[in-house]
């Protein structure tokens, strides 16, 4: 059996064909990129300055950028997570530069807390930028995480 095509339909055939290539070839090596693509400041939820909630996005980002990140776990009915939520947006504009502080949902992110052995809400863990824990506590609020900062 011939399959015969049409002058026009063969040219048009072509001009897909060689579309699907270079859309391809264009393709493929980002794919062999660890990060091919910036990550977008729509993708990640911003608190307030330097204070995100927390996503996978937001802690590459953080890492990035070579920035000290503070998991802080927090819980919709701890008042004094609240409190310190509270603070930290009013306050931010005072933390240091090259801290993101990423924010937890202490009751529904288990992956997390345990990957950072957290075992109560209003835990704060500081990570370097390689992801090693420098330190942590619980409790207090905005003045006592700067001190611990």
């Amino acid at each position: 059996m011939k399959i015969r095509i049409k002058k026009g339909h063969l040219k048009i055939l072509s001009i897909f064909v060689v579309i699907l290539l270079l859309m391809g070839a264009f393709s493929y090596p980002k794919k062999l990129i660890k990060n091919p693509t910036p990550i977008s400041a729509s993708e990640i939820k911003e608190l307030s300055t330097n204070y995100y909630r927390y996503s996978d996005k937001s802690l590459e980002m953080s890492k990035s950028h070579g920035k000290t990140i503070l998991f802080f776990a927090a819980t919709t009915w701890c008042n004094t997570c609240s409190n310190l939520d509270k603070e930290i947006k009013e306050k931010s504009m005072h933390l240091p530069k090259n801290i993101t502080i990423l924010k937890t949902d202490y009751d529904n992110n288990k992956a997390l807390n345990k990957k950072y052995f957290v075992t109560i809400q209003h835990t704060l863990v500081m990570l370097d930028k390689n992801g090693e824990e420098i330190k942590r506590w619980i409790g207090g609020d905005f003045e006592e995480l700067i001190k611990n900062i």
